[in-house]
Order: C-alpha cells, then structure tokens, then sequence
C-alpha cells in the first residue's frame, strides 16, 4: 500500500489548497491519505478534509506530546510516519506532504518512477540547497542524485527506510533532550546543536549514512506556506473559512503576490525556485 502522510495543525484554508491539487494528481487512486493533527488542531480543518470525500482518508487522533515543548512539532510528525509505515507495509511508499505544499499533476508519478532507483528519498521540490551551477543538467532522465541536501518539501519515503532508518532515533532519549542526542550520535555533524527538530535529525541520517537522494530536474511541487509561527503572521488571512481560502488562492498563485507576502528573499526562492514555476492553473 502507498500511504500520503499529510500533517495538520492550524491552517485549514492552505489545507485546503494542499488538498485541491492533490486530488488532481494522476496516481492517487491507490493511495490512502492518513491526516495526523497536531494537538489543538483548528477543528476547521476536518471541515475541509470532509469536502474531499472522493479520496480515501484516515485521520489518526491527536496525541499531546509528553516530552518538553521544543519536542511538539517533531514529535507529531515522526509518530505519523510510524504511523504511516505501518500501514504502507514493508513494500510500501510513504509520500510526506505537508499542509501549505502544492502539488503539480505528475508529483506521485514522478515519485512512483523514481523511487525505482537505490535512495533514502525522493525530493519532488527544487534542490535549492544546492546552488544551481552545480546541479545537473537535464538529460533526459527525470531525476538526478544530490548529497547531503535532505528538505522535507514534498518528500517520499519507502516505509523499510523509515523503519531502519528513521524510527529508531524517535525515541524519549531524543525528544528530551534533542541537541545532546544529536551531538551523541551523529559523528559527522557540521551543524553543531542547532536546527534539531525532525528535518535536521532526518538530514543527519541521511549524511551519516551515505545515501543519496533523488530530486527533479524540473520541480513536481512548491512551499506555498508565506505565514506559519517561524514565518511570522503579518500576512495571515482573516474572515470566515471560505474568505481565508480565497485570501490564500490570490496570493500563493500570483508570482508578484508571493514575492510581497514572503518578504525575505530565502523564503520566495523556496516558494518560487529558480526552475520553470509550477503552472498557476491548476488550483
């Protein structure tokens, strides 16, 4: 089974987005969309999973994380991919997208094509830690390899690597104390005890041992999310459900609107890569 693991917590109106373009995605229809809210969730966001009844979904219920808050947002997303593996099973693919992430038409299938090949993961975003002279040019193959550059923009996984890999590090030693784990158990740590929460402990592994990932020449999917906690809320829509969800459309599709609601430079290259942009037509 292919599982799409879709965490949620308090922006039901990019969800919203998120799951438009999803469902008009080839690929997705032997795929189970497993939603894990984040304790507290904004409730609003099961209105809007309800309003996509077409795709086979299961929400797993919120748990509070029991470890110090720094832990909350890690915590939350490795439980769902423990959660995820196990239904994907040891021969199953595992597909993260979170909810401010928009997908083009061939995100699954260009995930189901290269995941083919030997690799800890495949990357459906532009490789935008690595600058762009040094990435490969275009080949004719829909991929390329790319080490040491993990980022959890529209990420797949196959569930044996989240079990031998990734599960066995999400345990109480890490989640109390996140940067003494990590300075304890990753001997080739050019970060130091900083950027500890779950993408830098999966980049980590992913150095450590070696193993490569595959990314797109032309990227599959975009970073939509301008407004969150580490972003800052001065562009945050406001109104009811439907004016926030229009709010965020006129925004995330519009080149020049994306640009003024990023703000900072590093956060509308992640929006906007410097590849072709995905098309605007197909929220």
């Amino acid at each position: 089974m292919n599982v799409c693991l879709v965490p949620i917590f308090n922006r039901p109106e990019l969800l919203y987005h998120t799951l438009q373009n999803i469902s008009k995605a080839t690929g997705i229809e032997d795929i189970t969309f497993l939603f894990k809210p984040d304790y507290g969730f904004n409730r609003e966001n099961l209105e809007v999973i309800a309003g996509f009844n077409s795709m086979r979904s299961h929400i797993v219920p919120p748990e509070r994380c029991p470890y110090p808050f720094r832990s909350r947002q890690s915590y939350n997303l490795l439980k769902g991919y423990f959660h995820a593996a196990a239904m994907a099973g040891p021969q199953g693919t595992v597909y993260m997208v979170e909810d401010d992430v928009i997908v083009g038409p061939d995100f699954f299938t260009w995930h189901n094509e290269a995941q083919q090949s030997p690799n800890f993961c495949t990357i459906a975003s532009a490789d935008t830690n690595t600058p762009e002279h040094e990435r490969p040019a275009p080949d004719g193959t829909t991929h390329y390899r790319s080490h040491g550059t993990y980022r959890s923009i529209g990420v797949a996984f196959s569930a044996r690597v989240i079990h031998d890999h990734i599960l066995p590090h999400a345990t109480a030693a890490y989640f109390n104390q996140p940067q003494t784990y990590i300075r304890s158990k990753f001997t080739h740590n050019p970060w130091g005890a900083t950027w500890t929460e779950q993408d830098g402990l999966i980049r980590r592994i992913q150095v450590n041992n070696l193993l490569p990932i595959l990314y797109p020449h032309t990227p599959k999917c975009y970073h939509a999310g301008y407004y969150s906690g580490n972003r800052g809320t001065r562009n945050a829509p406001w109104g009811t459900l439907d004016q926030r969800i229009k709010q965020v459309g006129d925004t995330i599709y519009d080149t020049d609107r994306m640009k003024q609601a990023a703000g900072k430079p590093m956060y509308f290259e992640d929006a906007n890569p410097p590849h072709p942009r995905l098309p605007v037509t197909f929220a």
